[in-house]
């Protein structure tokens, strides 16, 4: 039998997440972005605590944020463009 494989985030090497007075980001260097929303900011939070399964972060933004599936997929799409610059390809 197979392992099944999970699909996950990975960030640029010396990219980490950032939490202060402009709240959740994703820092490289001197660049920073912030999140643009609530959805970013929880998924900022979740990659903080070392979840970076896409499907784990897709269940966490439909059980907080009250999302179906559909949709927390498209939200963790959008914060994959968002954020390209600290993700790995």
């Amino acid at each position: 039998m197979e392992e099944e494989k999970s699909a996950a985030l990975c960030l640029k090497p010396g990219a980490h997440v950032v939490q202060d007075q402009n709240g959740w980001g994703l820092q490289k260097g001197a660049s920073v972005r912030y999140a643009a929303t609530a959805v970013q900011a929880l998924i900022l939070r979740r990659i903080a605590a070392h979840v970076f399964d896409l499907h784990a972060l897709t269940l966490a933004v439909m059980r907080q944020e009250n999302r179906n599936g559909p949709l927390a997929a498209l939200e963790i799409a959008s914060f994959i463009l968002d954020f390209s610059d600290f993700l790995e390809d």
